[in-house]
């Protein structure tokens, strides 16, 4: 389960997106102004520049309002993703947390990849199927399953924060569904790196696999074993969070 992440801002991301449409540059100058690695990286996931739609940018019409993510995303975050919009990758606004059905206001902030793939019926089905989105992030976090650290707000024993990146410091993406202006982070079984940590983990793709968990081929993305994450202990979140990892808009759950 993820409850908090180091966002790409909208900004960022769409002026990325813009000055390669105006370069004619193509998908692989992305990976070159984001930082993704290699120029490759990312090859396919934006328009050509002869294609009719250039790279856009969409708010999603339901978005409700929120606080946008400076630096540091928590549930309620307006955060930036990746979608195919019309043919063409859109970077929209969306909020972390899909409202729960059963109870207006809680938030429902990561979905299991493995179920919703198992569950051709439930809740994440739909939105598995055809609202799928990427969430660029320079790390997540996650709390640590036995150690502690003292807390520098309140001063108590809480459980340690350990932040989990590529090496290097280049983005990754988390891949996501969404519906009405809100996305859910989705989590898959933990990799070598992020198993003595937690039982969970986000899906982590790679600028490379983007285009693949935006296709045809998102149901291969279950499986991160391959993925390769570096892991540091951290402070709390800068923000206070209650004890269900929520902070500000409603109650959050995490599965």
């Amino acid at each position: 389960m993820c409850g908090r992440f180091d966002a790409v801002s909208f900004e960022e991301l769409s002026s990325a997106a813009r000055l390669l449409h105006e370069q004619g540059r193509g998908a692989s100058g992305l990976a070159e102004l984001l930082g993704l690695g290699g120029p490759d990286a990312v090859e396919a996931m934006l328009p050509t520049p002869d294609s009719p739609a250039a790279p856009h940018d969409t708010t999603a019409p339901h978005a409700p309002a929120g606080r946008p993510s400076s630096g540091q995303a928590l549930p309620g975050s307006v955060v930036a993703t990746l979608v195919v919009s019309d043919g063409h990758l859109a970077v929209e606004r969306m909020t972390w947390g899909v409202e729960a059905p059963w109870k207006p206001g809680k938030l429902i902030i990561n979905a299991r990849l493995d179920d919703a793939l198992a569950r051709p019926g439930g809740m994440w089905a739909e939105p598995l199927a055809s609202r799928r989105c990427a969430i660029p992030a320079r790390g997540f976090y996650e709390p640590h399953r036995a150690r502690t650290a003292r807390s520098a707000r309140t001063g108590r024993q809480v459980h340690q924060q350990v932040r989990f990146a590529p090496a290097g410091g280049s983005v990754m993406f988390l891949a996501g569904v969404y519906q009405d202006g809100r996305c859910a982070v989705m989590t898959t079984s933990p990799n070598a790196d992020v198993a003595p940590v937690h039982d969970r983990m986000p899906v982590v793709l790679a600028p490379a696999e983007v285009s693949g968990w935006l296709g045809s081929s998102y149901a291969r993305m279950v499986d991160r074993s391959a993925v390769r994450l570096e892991a540091r202990d951290a402070d709390a979140p800068a923000a206070p969070t209650r004890g269900d990892g929520s902070a500000g808009e409603g109650t959050a759950r995490r599965e």
